[in-house]
């Protein structure tokens, strides 16, 4: 018996017209994160007050080595003192690049990557956490260009 043609097209059309709803759920998916997404203010509001910063050191993970418990530790309060403060996309990127090479520079590069993907992955300013980016601000606050640097006492 010969093999028929018309088989392979039922399963050719199959699968485009698969291919058509999934594609029809990717861009209905695309469009409603893209919406999600665009909360990005560009300048805090005016009746914002920032809280008093405060700071635990490395959250929720060890602030140094076995051998030294707070080597980190310093690194972690300048990297929280900004992400209490929030700002741009950017930096919040500069300040986990910084955070990362603090510890990668104490001989610890391992360890970095997995602090520099946790605080990428956890401190976003869309999830009502205490560590998010822009802590000092109420929530939720997104990110926002930064006016001037601030300090605990301003």
């Amino acid at each position: 018996m010969k093999p028929t043609k018309t088989k392979p097209r039922k399963n050719t059309a199959a699968l485009l017209e698969r291919t058509k709803r999934h594609l029809a759920y990717l861009a209905l998916t695309l469009v409603i994160v893209s919406q999600a997404c665009s909360t990005t203010r560009t300048k805090p509001p005016a009746t914002t007050s920032l809280k008093t910063f405060v700071s635990d050191g490395c959250t929720c993970v060890p602030d140094g080595p076995h051998s030294d418990p707070d080597r980190w530790t310093p690194a972690c309060e300048k990297h929280d003192l900004t992400y209490w403060q929030g700002g741009s996309h950017r930096d919040r990127l500069n300040a986990d690049i910084k955070l990362k090479a603090a510890i990668k520079e104490s001989g610890h590069p391992f360890i970095s990557e997995i602090y520099f993907i946790g605080t990428r992955f956890g401190g976003s300013p869309y999830f009502p956490t205490p560590w998010r980016w822009g802590f000092g601000r109420p929530w939720p606050s997104g990110y926002h260009k930064a006016s001037t640097p601030l300090t605990p006492d301003s």
